[in-house]
């Protein structure tokens, strides 16, 4: 078989930092001081294709990130990337494939508002193609993240 490509967009980045971050034991990234941290949830929502006698579209995709930080601030949910097709192809985003190994394609995790970030920055400077979608995205969790500061 292929070996699984490597994270090449700026959610595909993303979303690895935080899988992989779990994975290498960074799980402590959050703060002792609860108002700096965020409750950060990654999730892949599938709407299956349309079925026409014994064919079927394909399944589309959305990768959604909501923002819940603790204090008393609305919580923001934004569509950072979206696919169509299986989660098997072998162009599947490294996202999908990451998170449809988890139940419910979906996890949740307590960062500290700057380490979040961080990572977003880091995303964006890794990457050499600019989705409109993810940069906007981007544009606003800095703004969101600077009315937590």
């Amino acid at each position: 078989p292929r070996p699984p490509r490597e994270p090449a967009t700026i959610a595909e980045r993303f979303v690895a930092s935080l899988l992989d971050g779990e994975t290498f034991g960074l799980g402590a990234v959050r703060s002792c001081e609860k108002l700096r941290n965020i409750k950060l949830t990654v999730a892949a929502h599938e709407t299956k294709g349309k079925v026409e006698g014994i064919f079927q579209d394909p399944s589309t995709y959305k990768l959604i990130i909501t923002l819940e930080p603790v204090m008393f601030m609305r919580r923001l949910e934004l569509t950072l990337d979206k696919y169509i097709g299986d989660e098997d192809y072998a162009n599947a985003p490294t996202w999908l494939r990451g998170l449809a190994r988890i139940q419910g394609r979906r996890v949740q995790y307590l960062r500290d508002y700057t380490w979040l970030s961080i990572s977003l920055e880091m995303a964006l400077a890794l990457t050499n193609t600019r989705d409109d979608r993810m940069v906007s995205a981007c544009e606003q969790i800095r703004g969101y993240i600077g009315r937590i500061k």
